[in-house]
């Protein structure tokens, strides 16, 4: 009784958070690390920026943008959308634009100060980090959720999760996980099992305004 108790507590303690969680200015640093996360909500536009000694990662986004079922293709933008993805490691700077225009999506690659053709390189180059930047900004999160469901139930889902680093991203795969109707008790002990171990902190916020930022034991 005790432990169903326990899980429908961290059911109902996730949905709350996740309805009220919008990742405004998220930002972790300690000597060779410094992660940026930001939501512009008057623009639309999400940026995210990771740097330490020896690279620099930096994405921007803004719309919907849908991913292949292997996460290496963009097969679509909504419209006025685009992807930005630029990268330096040890003086090798790569960058790569995806823009919506009048219903296509328009590709832009630069390798150092030059632009090239994006296939084959760019496109190859996109296959490659693709699954990094959506893992990291949260990009088509509710979707791939369904779609690692579908293909392997719960634990599909809690494997990708495990793969996410920041708390910000995980929740936005278990929002949609606790949704699914026909969850059994063992589904929400697994859940629940994940929770306590995944999410160690989280950050709430009201407008561009930090509300708090504690460590959580959801169980």
């Amino acid at each position: 009784m005790r432990k169903s108790i326990k899980i429908k507590f961290s059911k109902l303690f996730l949905l709350v958070l996740t309805t009220a969680f919008v990742f405004t200015s998220l930002k972790a640093q300690n000597d060779d690390l410094v992660v940026y996360d930001n939501y512009n909500s008057t623009v639309k536009n999400h940026k995210f920026r990771i740097r330490d000694s020896f690279s620099l990662f930096m994405t921007e986004f803004k719309g919907d943008i849908q991913v292949s079922d292997d996460d290496k293709v963009i097969t679509g933008i909504s419209s006025g959308g685009y992807l930005k993805v630029y990268k330096k490691t040890f003086g090798n700077k790569r960058g790569l634009e995806v823009r919506e225009v009048n219903g296509k999506l328009r590709f832009d690659y630069y390798s150092g100060n030059k632009k090239l053709p994006f296939d084959p390189e760019g496109k190859e180059w996109l296959s490659e980090i693709l699954p990094d930047v959506i893992r990291k900004t949260g990009i088509n999160a509710v979707e791939r959720a369904n779609r690692f469901y579908k293909q392997g139930g719960v634990n599909a889902v809690l494997s990708e999760i495990n793969k996410i680093l920041y708390d910000n991203v995980k929740v936005l795969y278990y929002k949609p996980l606790l949704a699914k109707t026909g969850l059994s008790s063992n589904d929400f002990a697994q859940i629940a099992t994940s929770i306590d171990k995944e999410l160690r902190y989280y950050c709430k916020f009201s407008g561009n305004k930090k509300v708090t930022n504690n460590k959580i034991g959801f169980l």
